[in-house]
């Protein structure tokens, strides 16, 4: 039996700890993935819902059901494109499909009936973006996505 040189041997050792260290990032790496959504604030609702191009999600981030009125406005045409009020349960989400029309400056307004109020202006670049409304406790967040 052949014996391997000390120069082999190390470069093999090197080969372990570079797999070794490669499999340690890869984890750690999808555990950190795997987290993201937790630290979004809509931790069990976030990856149920994926966006589609022109929808709007309005996620229901409090331990209660809320009722919230959205507007949203193609601001160009001061046309009032949505116009709707959800009962929301705790941890849930409403959607609306096909909400822009085109790629132009829009205006979204959300209200609860708490009194928890706020609004956002966004210039679209293109139809297949889509917009997370968020409400928790104390505050309305808007985040822009694309796919």
């Amino acid at each position: 039996m052949a014996r391997a040189s000390p120069s082999d041997r190390s470069e093999d050792a090197n080969e372990d700890r570079l797999t070794a260290t490669v499999s340690r990032r890869s984890i750690g790496r999808a555990v950190a993935a795997m987290g993201l959504p937790l630290t979004a604030g809509c931790s069990a609702i976030t990856g149920a819902l994926g966006g589609d191009p022109g929808e709007v999600t309005v996620f229901n981030d409090t331990d209660s059901s809320v009722t919230a009125t959205v507007t949203v406005t193609n601001i160009g045409a001061e046309d009032e494109v949505l116009a709707d009020t959800a009962d929301i349960d705790a941890a849930a989400a409403a959607k609306y499909d096909d909400v822009f029309e085109s790629a132009t400056r829009y205006r979204f307004a959300v209200e609860t009936t708490s009194g928890l109020s706020d609004s956002y202006e966004w210039e679209l670049p293109s139809t297949d973006h889509y917009l997370y409304i968020t409400i928790s406790g104390d505050s309305i967040e808007f985040e822009e996505n694309e796919p």
